[in-house]
């Protein structure tokens, strides 16, 4: 599948700058790509969606349009080079949350993270979402279902609060200056003024 997550990855967003192998020698065989395209570094996973998510059915009579996904991060470059490292761990270390606490992820879902905190104070968690206008990764089916591209946007403790008070979807619609780029983070909130 590697050549197949690879060209879908690349034919949206371009070549792959490096490649980071993020199983640890386990199963399934994960890796991280990141693409610098402009003054943007992307950064996507692959690999992750080849094994069901648990406890979706749980949750839906549709389990099979959540149960697998891929994670992607877009970042001015300028602001990732300040915590790289940390921040590519951290994404590296999401890949695993669904089975290590036997939950699953999906739109609209928060996540802690301390260490976009320690990029920008202002923000403390990530907001996983499918925007509308963020590149469509058409990744391959697994076993009939699609693959979801959860993208990664960092968001402030009180748009944390509000979209745990008042759902993810009415924090998207408190999107500031449109939502044409509210995937990339540039360090400006981008639902709620601060």
């Amino acid at each position: 599948m590697q050549p197949q997550y690879l060209d879908a990855i690349t034919s949206v967003l371009g070549p792959v700058s490096k490649y980071y192998g993020i199983d640890g020698g386990h199963w399934p065989p994960k890796a991280m790509v990141t693409i610098e395209k402009g003054n943007v570094t992307y950064v996507v996973t692959l690999g992750v969606s080849l094994v069901p998510q648990p406890k979706v059915e749980q949750y839906t009579e549709t389990p099979e349009r959540l149960r697998r996904f891929e994670l992607a991060f877009a970042c001015e470059t300028h602001w990732l080079a300040k915590n790289e490292s940390q921040l590519l761990a951290y994404i590296s270390g999401q890949t695993s949350l669904p089975w290590s606490y036997l939950t699953f992820l999906a739109q609209g879902h928060t996540i802690p993270c301390q260490e976009i905190s320690q990029v920008n104070n202002l923000f403390t968690s990530i907001l996983l979402a499918k925007p509308e206008n963020a590149p469509a990764i058409p990744f391959p089916l697994v076993a009939g279902d699609p693959v979801n591209v959860l993208w990664m946007i960092p968001i402030t403790s009180r748009e944390q609060q509000f979209a745990e008070s008042n759902g993810s979807e009415q924090l998207f619609s408190k999107s500031k200056g449109g939502r044409a780029n509210e995937w990339i983070f540039n360090g400006e909130p981008k639902f709620l003024a601060d």
